[in-house]
Parts: C-alpha cells; structure tokens; sequence
C-alpha cells in the first residue's frame, strides 16, 4: 500500500533519508532507495517526526560517524 503522506509530512521523510545518507555517505541509488524504504516503514509503524526517523534508521542499520579530520 503506497505511502500517504501531507507536503509537510513528505518533507520531514525527505530530510531524513537525504541527512541520514549524507551523513553516512550513502550516494549509490539502491542503497538511498533502501534507506527511503526504511523510512517509509518506520513512519507506518509510528515514526512521524525527525528525531524518531532518525534513531529508528540507526537502529536498524547503525550509528552515522562523520569522518574526523586530523
């Protein structure tokens, strides 16, 4: 069943696949479609707002580390 969602509901999902694959450094399509999946499926089990999207994709597949510089 397709994803119903308001225009602001739909860009708090965007924000968060977009962030989470930055942030991990997700570029390859399948993957970014995965994580869109992961967020579609969170929101059906409750997950609306972007701090829930959030630790509900890194439960699922792990804690963002942004590279350090030295």
């Amino acid at each position: 069943m397709p994803l119903k969602a308001s225009p602001e509901q739909l860009q708090i999902l965007t924000q968060a696949v977009e962030e989470y694959c930055h942030d991990f450094g997700i570029t390859d399509t399948d993957e970014r479609v995965y994580v869109a999946e992961l967020v579609s499926a969170l929101v059906a089990l409750g997950a609306l707002d972007l701090a829930h999207l959030r630790q509900g994709l890194e439960d699922a597949m792990g804690p963002c580390h942004k590279p350090t510089r030295h």
